[in-house]
């Protein structure tokens, strides 16, 4: 499958690099320049969350193209959004390029009404949504730590169980992006939100990350 990611922050990278290592054909979409080249020439580098086993290497790398033109890529199969929410539209509307007659949109970004903004730019058809546990961490231009595997949630607007979301879902696993169907991806999308509303301001009052939270002085207390 051809496979466009838009978005190359921690998420994105981390998506791409699995699905590249899996087989797909996966460009990613970024909006720096210098970013992009050094992917393109040094490869995508990921540290594992696991614990290492002896003699195994401390990075992965993947070779993956990136470029910051959506002309260059073309037509995909499926498009995958991974922008901040207030970058919806522009990010969609600058990569149009990447649709043809049967390209599928997918929104795994946080927040509310991403499938409603993709919609009215790309059509509403071919928008279908999603949330993701993965964890991952950029600790510099194009080298991230996959910092947690939790589990993905896919579905359509119309609780329809399509092939196409089969397929996605099957691509997904298949990378071991630990994927599952929703038949009510609103009320998943509400429940992430709830989530990360309880979640985030305690991370911002302890100033700790996410995966340490629990082990917050402050929080014991």
């Amino acid at each position: 499958m051809k496979i466009g990611i838009v978005g190359v922050g921690a998420m994105g990278e981390l998506f791409g690099g699995m699905l590249t290592r899996a087989g797909q054909d996966v460009w990613l979409i970024d909006n720096h320049n210098e970013r992009a080249e050094k992917i393109n020439r040094e490869g995508l580098i990921i540290e594992p969350s696991r614990a290492l086993q002896p003699g195994e290497p401390k990075q992965e790398i993947i070779k993956i193209k990136a470029t910051t033109d959506p002309q260059e890529v073309g037509p995909c199969d499926l498009v995958i959004l991974f922008v901040k929410a207030y970058d919806t539209e522009e990010a969609t509307r600058n990569s149009l390029p990447l649709t043809g007659k049967r390209t599928v949109w997918l929104t795994l970004q946080n927040g509310l009404e991403n499938i409603e903004r993709m919609s009215k730019i790309a059509g509403k058809g071919r928008v279908v949504g999603g949330i993701t546990y993965q964890g991952a961490t950029v600790l510099e231009a194009g080298i991230i730590r996959h910092a947690g595997c939790g589990k993905t949630v896919i579905g359509e607007i119309d609780s329809q169980e399509s092939e196409r979301i089969k397929s996605i879902s099957d691509i997904f696993n298949q990378a071991g992006i630990d994927t599952e169907i929703s038949d009510n991806i609103e009320g998943v999308l509400w429940g992430k939100l709830l989530i990360n509303a309880v979640i985030n301001p305690l991370t911002a009052i302890t100033r700790v990350r996410n995966g340490q939270l629990l082990e917050s002085p402050l929080l014991k207390e």
